[in-house]
């Protein structure tokens, strides 16, 4: 995992210290090409299930409260 870091636009976040709403933060700040996680089975099934739907979708969209 560590060799896939140095891809170009890439991120690397360890599941077990990981949130929804981390990773989606980082997706919109940083526009990663590569998300690369670690540990994944360790993200609550709720934050899975939003990740794949992500994955399956394409699409990622981002709601503020009074925006």
């Amino acid at each position: 995992m560590s060799s896939l870091t140095k891809l170009e636009r890439s991120y690397y976040t360890v599941g077990s210290s990981s949130t929804k709403s981390g990773i989606f933060d980082c997706l919109f700040e940083r526009r990663p090409r590569y998300l690369i996680i670690d540990e994944i089975e360790k993200i609550s099934k709720r934050d899975q299930a939003s990740l794949l739907g992500l994955m399956e979708s394409g699409l990622l969209s981002e709601l503020k409260h009074r925006q």
